[in-house]
């Protein structure tokens, strides 16, 4: 009886460790960092370690992205894992002091893409 439900658990916590790094590779899609200090492309190796495939910086009102390759990360112009968004959109909304003037912006210049 002990036996069968120490099996029993063992089963259960392979099951929970599949479920978690299922939902980590899930969660690793995208990584966007603001830098205040210092760090940007320098952080590249540590995700690179977690696997992260897409890593955006916001810098002193710059926007970088970069996607993961076998040799490191490569800077990209626009999103591979958001194709759509209009990364010069973004940037200019988020420039905007205020929230509700940048969303109303961006909404404005999301539909102005879709007509």
């Amino acid at each position: 009886m002990l036996r069968a439900r120490l099996l029993r658990s063992e089963s259960s916590i392979k099951q929970i460790y599949l479920i978690v790094s299922e939902l980590k590779k899930i969660f690793r899609i995208l990584c966007i960092e603001v830098v205040i200090s210092s760090g940007s492309p320098i952080k590249l190796q540590k995700y690179r370690e977690m696997g992260v495939p897409e890593v955006w910086f916001w810098e002193g009102g710059t926007l970088e992205v970069y996607a993961l390759r076998e040799q490191g990360y490569d800077r990209i112009a626009s999103s591979e894992i958001l194709p759509e968004l209009d990364l010069s959109l973004l940037k200019r909304c988020i420039l905007f002091a205020s929230p509700l003037d940048a969303l109303e912006e961006f909404t404005r210049g999301r539909g102005d893409r879709e007509n």
